[in-house]
């Protein structure tokens, strides 16, 4: 079963960054990383684990955060990858 949490973040070069875990069974499966300018969502980084990839988990992620901020625009963020964090530590 999928569940998705938000956990707190500290703030990134873009502001206060948000960021959503999605686990599987209570195993860490994914995340996401935005931020919310006004009313812009800022898409900063999208990571699931290879294992789970190809079951919708990237598109639930982002199906979240529209859904916690439906009045919100998303816009992908450009910048250099950053190391994948989905068990909290960075």
């Amino acid at each position: 079963m999928l569940t998705i949490c938000e956990v707190p973040c500290l703030p990134g070069p873009s502001g206060q960054e948000s960021r959503l875990l999605a686990h599987i069974g209570g195993v860490p499966a994914g995340a996401i990383d935005f931020s919310i300018s006004g009313e812009a969502i800022q898409l900063h980084a999208v990571y699931v684990k290879p294992q789970f990839r190809g079951q919708g988990i990237g598109k639930a992620l982002v199906q979240s955060v529209q859904r916690r901020h439906p009045s919100c625009t998303m816009h992908p963020h450009a910048s250099k990858p950053k190391t994948p964090c989905v068990s909290g530590e960075r």
